[in-house]
């Protein structure tokens, strides 16, 4: 039976060792599908209760998105599919041993975490808000290392500050790219503020 509070510690304190245990777990790729679209129905739903839409524009895209759970949802399905599709193809890419059945079992359990964060600092703004800008802060550095040293555990690479190397560029790339076509869609950069 899988110590899933030990593995939930470990994916925060030592995720390379976590994303191994993950790796190990007996789940198949319909499995982890079907688990990829509860989470992303999860996180749709924490998304919209936690977050209160703007709309000005700099949030317009994701003001719509909020507005409809079930296309949010979808969404972040999506999206799932494609960040594991990248870790798998971009690690094997430079030589990595992974393969998608892994990729996606890393990316399903790393947004697991991230409910859970974002449960942890959903409540932290009702009791404690100063408490919920650590937490935010905590995701965000947790985000690159977690990515960093499952991609690294996935595809057995030994060095995973290359592998945050990676990640970061392709970052760019995929900002970049996403820019030119919400440009094409008419959608315009959000504006400086004084």
């Amino acid at each position: 039976m899988t110590d899933w509070i030990g593995l939930l510690k470990d994916s925060l304190v030592k995720p390379r060792s976590a994303a191994a245990r993950v790796l190990a777990l007996p789940l198949a790729t319909q499995q982890l599908v079907e688990i990829a679209a509860l989470t992303a129905v999860l996180s749709a739903l924490l998304s919209s209760v936690s977050f209160q839409a703007k709309e000005d524009g700099a949030r317009v895209l994701l003001s719509a998105l909020l507005a409809q759970p079930l296309l949010l949802a979808l969404f972040q399905f999506l999206l799932c599919l494609v960040i594991a599709t990248l870790m798998d193809r971009l690690g094997r890419a430079f030589q990595g041993k992974g393969d998608f059945r892994g990729a996606l079992a890393l990316t399903v359990w790393f947004n697991i975490v991230s409910i859970l964060i974002q449960i942890g600092i959903s409540i932290a703004i009702v009791l404690v808000p100063p408490l919920a800008i650590l937490l935010l802060i905590f995701l965000v550095v947790w985000f690159f290392w977690a990515l960093s040293a499952f991609s690294a555990e996935l595809h057995g690479f030994v060095n995973a500050w290359r592998v945050f190397g990676g990640i970061f560029v392709t970052l760019i790339v995929l900002s970049f790219a996403l820019n030119v076509v919400f440009l094409m869609m008419g959608i315009a950069p959000p504006e400086m503020g004084n």
